[in-house]
């Protein structure tokens, strides 16, 4: 019965090593029953949730915005305004929302113009090659879904007959869903 809060696990080293800490201390919490927060800006470790059923991935939206507004936070690169809602939603960060804030947020600091645009241009020189860990498909994803589910009712400690009912609903959506995924298959 414990509850663990992670922020910013490794850091302090390179990013390859920072990822494989924190990626290895992960699957190691995994391994128990303690629940997990873990704030992190390693854009590999949301994969987490393509191997392992209890990982829920959320992240933070950011607004983009006209440069006229009240409440500027960061101007991009694209003149517009990012302005950080504090709005948290469930699921990974789509690809086109994969954009990095740090140097505009820099850019509304102290920090000299020339250091941001020196900052902004060694950026794209060290950009680190994401490692391939596998996307899952629908099947694979109605699968852990599946998983997911049963953990929570085992976690509930439903009665045994209760139990079996939502077994049961459980077992006829999940034929029923991937009976739909096997024909989607076939067509294509």
């Amino acid at each position: 019965n414990s509850l663990i809060i992670i922020d910013e696990l490794g850091r302090g080293t390179s990013l390859e090593e920072g990822s494989g800490v924190c990626w290895a201390v992960c699957e190691e919490l995994l391994k128990g029953e303690t629940f997990t927060f873990l704030a992190t800006h390693f854009q590999l470790l949301p994969r987490l949730a393509n191997l392992y059923p209890a990982v829920a991935n959320y992240h933070f939206l950011v607004e983009q915005q006209d440069g006229q507004q009240q409440q500027q936070l960061a101007e991009g690169d694209n003149g517009q305004t990012n302005l950080f809602v504090h709005k948290l939603v469930k699921g990974e960060r789509a690809e086109a929302e994969e954009k990095n804030y740090g140097i505009e947020l820099a850019a509304n600091t102290n920090l000299d113009s020339e250091v941001v645009e020196r900052a902004r241009a060694f950026v794209p020189k060290i950009s680190f090659t994401s490692a391939t860990i596998p996307n899952i498909g629908r099947f694979d994803e109605r699968c852990l879904n599946l998983l997911k589910s049963i953990r929570s009712m085992n976690r509930l400690g439903m009665p045994p007959n209760e139990l079996i009912d939502n077994l049961r609903l459980l077992r006829k959506d999940f034929l029923t869903e991937t009976s739909t995924l096997d024909e989607q298959h076939m067509e294509t």
